[in-house]
Order: C-alpha cells, then structure tokens, then sequence
C-alpha cells in the first residue's frame, strides 16, 4: 500500500476512533512511545523538603508528561533519555506507593508523521 494511502487510512481511523493502538496506523514515520527505565531517588520520607527526581528511559521530548502517584507534574526534558521534576513535600506528604510514568503527546512535536504518543510502563515510588 503506497505510504500516502497509509497515512489517509490512519488519519480516518484515528479520527473516528482516538483509542486505536497507533501502532496499527503501520505509518513508519511515527514516533516510539516514551520508554521509562529507572527513576532516581526510589523512595523518599514522608513530607521530606523538595528534591529533583531523575527520570531515565528513551524517546523523551519536549512534550513529555510526567504522572507522578497520578498527577501530571511539572518536568524539564534534558534531552531524548532524561527528564527531572520537582517532588515538593505535598507531594509525599503520606505514606505508601505512588506510581511515576511518562506519557507522549499524540500530535505533539515529538511526531515524524501522524501517529505518537502512548504511555510507558509503570515504576514505584516509595513513600515512608
């Protein structure tokens, strides 16, 4: 099928229907869905002072979203394998597991063609 029949049928589907796994688009200038390896620290006190969480992973843009125990939290892309946050006392205030992800933005600028976006796995962050 010629790329630009490709790209049409995967505009109609995503049009008609935004949660079609983008993979299926087969458009192969897509961008790869944010991948999130580790995290730095893992674990913190409840209600500790302010620290810098370090992200890494691969396919991090400028419109990567950070999830941290499921809010979008403010984030500075370093570059394509780095992110960092701010993880303010409010943030840890009681204890427990919060999940941490990163999330691409379809349509963002992150995208060599229509397709992108898509949400990494998920990493534990331990609050004590």
């Amino acid at each position: 099928m010629p790329p630009r029949v490709k790209f049409a049928i995967c505009l109609t589907l995503l049009g008609a229907l935004a949660i079609i796994p983008f993979s299926s688009c087969g458009y192969t200038g897509c961008a790869d869905v944010p991948v999130l390896t580790s995290i730095s620290p893992t674990g913190a006190l409840a209600g500790a002072p302010a620290f810098t969480l370090t992200l890494t992973g691969r396919h991090f843009h400028s419109d990567t979203i950070l999830f941290f125990g499921g809010a979008e939290l403010a984030s500075t892309t370093v570059n394509d394998t780095t992110m960092t946050a701010t993880i303010e006392p409010t943030d840890i205030s009681a204890p427990g597991t919060l999940e941490v992800w990163v999330s691409g933005t379809p349509g963002g600028s992150n995208l060599g063609g229509p397709c992108g976006g898509g949400r990494s796995a998920k990493l534990p962050f331990t609050v004590e």
